[in-house]
Formats: structure tokens, C-alpha cells, sequence
């Protein structure tokens, strides 16, 4: 491909666009975007800018943009939405992704008011709640608002067992992949999704965590931003990472029709076709991606592993997401995979649940968790307190839940949320002034 083409299908999407283009987009807005992001060169802008005519810059504008190059489709989808435009961007491509640079105050995200599920009966729901004294039948339509303690100490210089140092300012990175929507419709919206993503990506902000957040991607574009992600320079002196992946999910021994259990699911992306758990985890061993060495890596996984619901019958809000040894020479050596923490929402074949008001039951416990005990409390424990919750919900088809996490040679594990050491001075990251948003999105 040369530097002028653009892929064919960018260029009939645009095209397929056009006249929306011209009559809806802001262009006085969206130039100075272009520019920055190196689409158009500065002569082409001043010559746009000599038409006087808004009509004929935009024609001229998204007609030309056709021959600026292979990324230009995707900086002309970023620039929308950063120009306040997003529902031309959506138009263009369903997918959205930005990253986030920790922020100095952070405020919680709302749920839109828009939001409405006809499946909820409030009666049985109600009923339920009142004949189970014992077990956790949620009432409260209002999302978590996400506020993170912070740490006032590192937990890791008083221990005894193996721990990780986690003191640095550049606290770690984040990458969170959110499938909402499904291409033709073939599986069910995941109403309620947007609010775990919304909440993982305040947590995560708070906390001093750069994120990047994704939505809708198909499932190879899930592999190219997984391998986009491992070889990013940002990991370069973080302290650790993790990788979320939302979305529908299966079991491949299912799949397979096969008994043999090895721990492996796939996750659906926006186009119907399916990624392995195995392949991602397989991204970021210790040959795979070097910067992560010795690093602790997070992989948690909020889908559906099979689509046997566990019951403990009634309409609810409560959806599915169903979706030999050889000899070495005597040198230093790296065992190929280790400080790996994999953290799935469910048992393999088994469904997981979702609220469409509150999100997902792990992922709003998770982010509930890290936010008030993760200050003091190392990661493992975190997700022992979740999985100690999550035994007492259910729902109003009387169906549970258990989750589960792997070890692979990972360590204890404190985020310490919101402070760093500086020289021997524990420092709060609020002290400091930072961008919100990074602008070298595209």
C-alpha cells in the first residue's frame, strides 16, 4: 500500500457519509485537529481557508482526505470526537477508543437517564429480596460512584513473603476492552456494559492509572490493539498493568464438545468471531513482551464462559453475558510465563450476570472493593472479598455466581492507590497537576 491510499473501506465509508458530512460536521472546529494530527500539511489548510465558503472547505475536505494515507481515516474518527462531534465519528466507526491520563480530581460518572430494561418486574424482585433474608437481592437502580481511598503507607516494606515494588509515580497502565453492541444483532446489546466501563475507567484514574479504553472492536482489531498495547512504549517504568476484556464469551471445551477441562474461553467481538483468553495471556509472557518483565500483570475477564446458568425461578433486570526438562547452561534465566494474575467472572461452562442499571455483578464489585479496601489490602485479597459478595447475590431467576482467579507465579501485589515515593518522600498524585486527556490518540 502506498502512503495516498486508504483502505477501500474507510474510503466508502466516507463516501457512504458524505453528504452527512457536509451538512452536519463543524469544520472551523475540526481543521485545527486535522492540522495538529499532520492529515492536511499547513498549506492545505491555508488554502482550504481562502474558499471563505464553509460548504466547499467541507467538500473539499472529506474528498481529499480519501488520498492522505492509511491512518488518516482513524485520526479523522479521533478528531470528531475530540472536536465534541461524536456522533459523526460513531457514524464513521462504532468504535471508540481514548486514553486517559490520570487525573488530579477525578468525579464519578452518571448513568444516562435514558436508560430502561421492559424485562424488570420490581414485584418478583421485590418479593425475592423479602423471602432471602440471607442472600443479596439488589433494589438500588443508582450506579456506584466511584471515590478511591487513598494510601498512606507502602504495605510492601513490612512483609515477609514475595511482593512487588509499586512506588513509582508511573503506577501502571490500563487496558480496558468493553463489547457493547454486536454487529447485525447476531448476539443480545449488553445493557448495562457501558457503566462498568465507566466506573473502571474513574477507578482507574483516580488511582493514578493511565487507561486505555476501547468499545465494539472486531475480534482483529481486538488482536491489533492486544499487541498495539504490549509493545507501547507507556509501559516503559510502570509498575505493573492490567488488561480487562468485557464482552459476550464461550467455552472452547464446549466449543469443541469436549470434556476435558483446560481453562479456556473466548471472548465475542463486535463482528461475531471469537479471541481466545489463551492468546492474550500468551501476549504478554516473558519472551513476548519484555517491558513486563517481572512486572505484575492483571487479566481479568467479565464474559460468559459457557451458558449453564447456576441456580440456587421470574423476569428480571438480570442478563446473561453468554455469550521434559532439558539441560540450560548455568546463566540467568526468565521462566517463560510468571507474574500473571488471570481473574475470570465465572466458572468455566457457567453464565455470568449483568445488571442493566448497575453493570456487571463482578465488575461493579471489583471496582467497589479496589476503591475502599485496595489502600490496604493486596490484590488477591480484593478478589477473595469479591468472590466472598458475590456468594450472597442473586437473581430473580434464583441464579448464583462464583468467580475465580489463577496464580502464575505472581506475587502479593498493593496498587497503593494515589500516592508515589519520591526520594525517600511519600508523595500524593493529587499534588500534582496533570493533563486529563492525552492527545496522541490516533
Amino acid at each position: 500500500m502506498s502512503y495516498t491510499e486508504m483502505e477501500e473501506s474507510d474510503r466508502e465509508t466516507i463516501q457512504r457519509n458524505y453528504a452527512t458530512l457536509v451538512r452536519e460536521c463543524n469544520i472551523e472546529k475540526l481543521l485545527p485537529v486535522l492540522e495538529q494530527k499532520e492529515v492536511f500539511p499547513t498549506q492545505a489548510i491555508e488554502k482550504y481557508k481562502t474558499l471563505k465558503d464553509n460548504l466547499k472547505i467541507k467538500r473539499a475536505v472529506f474528498f481529499e482526505i480519501q488520498s492522505r494515507g492509511p491512518k488518516a481515516f482513524a485520526k479523522l474518527v479521533t478528531s470528531l470526537h475530540e472536536t465534541d462531534q461524536s456522533a459523526l465519528a460513531e457514524r464513521l466507526d462504532p468504535t471508540f477508543v481514548t486514553y486517559l491520563q490520570p487525573k488530579k480530581h477525578a468525579r464519578p460518572f452518571q448513568l444516562p437517564t435514558n436508560v430502561a430494561e421492559s424485562t424488570c418486574n420490581p414485584e418478583d424482585i421485590i418479593a425475592l429480596a423479602q423471602n432471602n433474608a440471607h442472600n443479596t437481592i439488589n433494589l438500588n437502580a443508582e450506579p456506584l460512584k466511584v471515590k478511591v481511598t487513598f494510601s498512606h503507607s507502602f504495605y510492601d516494606q513490612h512483609t515477609h513473603v514475595p511482593t512487588y515494588s509499586t512506588h513509582s509515580k508511573k503506577r501502571g497502565i490500563v487496558l480496558i476492552i468493553n463489547m457493547i453492541k454486536y454487529m447485525n444483532d447476531v448476539h443480545l446489546e449488553r445493557k448495562g456494559a457501558e457503566v462498568d466501563g465507566r466506573n473502571l475507567i474513574d477507578l482507574f484514574s483516580q488511582m493514578g492509572f493511565i487507561v486505555e479504553y476501547h468499545i465494539n472492536l472486531s475480534a482483529n482489531r481486538i488482536k491489533d490493539v492486544i499487541f498495539e498495547f504490549k509493545s507501547s512504549p507507556q509501559l516503559e517504568g510502570c509498575d505493573m498493568a492490567f488488561v480487562i476484556i468485557m464482552g459476550h464469551g464461550e467455552d472452547i471445551n464446549h466449543k469443541k464438545n469436549t470434556h476435558v477441562s483446560d481453562n479456556l474461553s473466548e471472548v465475542i467481538g463486535y463482528d461475531n468471531q471469537s479471541v481466545s483468553n489463551k492468546w492474550i495471556e500468551e501476549q504478554f509472557t516473558n519472551g513476548e513482551c519484555k517491558k513486563l518483565q517481572n512486572k505484575p500483570k492483571i487479566f481479568m475477564y467479565q464474559m460468559c464462559r459457557g451458558k449453564f446458568p447456576d441456580f440456587g425461578a421470574a423476569q428480571s433486570r438480570i442478563e446473561h453475558d453468554s455469550g521434559i526438562r532439558t539441560p540450560r547452561p548455568a546463566r540467568v534465566m526468565l521462566r517463560s510465563c510468571s507474574d500473571m494474575l488471570i481473574a475470570h467472572s465465572t466458572l468455566p461452562g457457567d453464565a455470568s450476570h449483568r445488571d442493566v442499571y448497575l453493570g456487571t455483578w463482578y465488575i461493579n464489585l471489583f471496582c467497589k472493593y479496589m476503591m475502599l479496601r485496595a489502600h490496604d489490602t493486596h490484590l488477591e485479597d480484593i478478589f477473595k472479598l469479591i468472590d466472598s459478595e458475590l456468594a450472597h447475590l442473586r437473581s430473580a431467576e434464583y441464579t448464583m455466581q462464583t468467580s475465580m482467579y489463577t496464580n502464575i507465579g505472581f506475587k502479593t501485589c498493593y496498587v497503593h492507590p494515589g500516592i508515589y515515593l519520591d526520594g525517600n518522600e511519600i508523595r500524593r498524585i493529587d499534588e500534582d497537576a496533570v493533563p486529563e486527556v492525552n492527545d496522541n490518540v490516533a
